[in-house]
């Protein structure tokens, strides 16, 4: 499919989608067939759809778009319980404050 005419910026977030995989994810191992680099590239979109905070979308990760926000106000949590959840060898990490 081409670009359409006079618009250079069509494929900008596709291609900017397509840098941060490889510059946070692929360029850290030596992928060894298709079916590993699939296995890389699908557990990078999942970590980055339940985890990652998206600015657009009030720094919530997608996943919890029905759910209420949380405000830090109303609640009462221990600031030293925080937990650490890391997938892919401990290159992507999340951290969370446990339940109380």
């Amino acid at each position: 499919m081409q670009t359409p005419v006079r618009s250079p910026n069509a494929e900008a977030f596709a291609e900017s989608w397509i840098a941060g995989v490889k510059r946070e994810c692929l360029d850290y191992f030596a992928c060894f067939s298709l079916r590993h680099a699939d296995y890389l590239v699908q557990a990078y979109v999942d970590f980055c759809n339940a985890h990652r905070p998206h600015l657009g979308l009030g720094n919530r990760p997608i996943v919890s778009m029905g759910k209420p926000l949380l405000r830090l106000a109303q609640t009462s949590i221990d600031p030293g319980s925080v937990g650490c959840l890391s997938e892919l060898g401990g290159l992507l990490k999340n951290y969370y404050r446990r339940a109380a």
